[in-house]
């Protein structure tokens, strides 16, 4: 188990967040994705190629101005009115008949 402060300063003055090994099982896909990344030279072991990729998700996330983040709200509300008001179900187009 290793202790460091929180990343990026969040939560300053909280303290040490506790660091732990973990096992993430990736399905078929997910290994293949790893493998080319790794093949491509994106990181030197999985577990670099992970932490990379996860560091671009967080700042993506990061960089999406209030504007955009309110208008994503606002078109998931508008699915989920969709929903409840005409009461559908999507299923997979394997299991539809079609």
């Amino acid at each position: 188990m290793v202790t460091g402060p929180l990343p990026g300063g969040v939560g300053s003055g909280l303290g040490q967040v506790l660091l732990k090994a973990m096992t993430v099982q990736l399905t078929p896909h997910g290994q293949q994705l790893l493998e080319a990344a790794l093949a491509r030279g994106v990181g030197c072991s999985p577990e670099e190629v992970v932490e990379r990729a996860l560091e671009v998700a967080t700042s993506a996330a990061a960089t999406l101005s209030g504007e955009e983040l309110e208008r994503r709200r606002q078109a998931v509300a508008s699915m989920l009115a969709f929903h409840r008001d005409y009461h559908l179900t999507l299923v997979p187009a394997s299991a539809s008949g079609t």
